[in-house]
């Protein structure tokens, strides 16, 4: 058994209130250490100047949607 499956199995065996302190502790433990929120407006921001230059076309959902059920 990995370490990932021996914290698993441990922290499944805990009560509803424990491991729902776990995961508050682990989603807390990614938030600070990364500012996705800042990283996704960068991004938005690139593809936005893109679309207005041209250099980019966007593409209409039933587009995506089609292309993604059809493969």
């Amino acid at each position: 058994m990995t370490i990932f499956q021996q914290i698993a199995s441990k922290a499944l065996s805990l009560n509803a209130r424990e491991r729902a302190d776990v995961a508050q502790l682990l989603i807390q433990s990614l938030e600070s250490s990364h500012n996705y929120e800042e990283e996704w407006l960068d991004v938005a921001e690139k593809r936005r100047h893109q679309i207005l230059s041209g250099k980019v076309k966007p593409i209409d959902w039933h587009e995506v949607k089609s292309f993604v059920t059809t493969k």
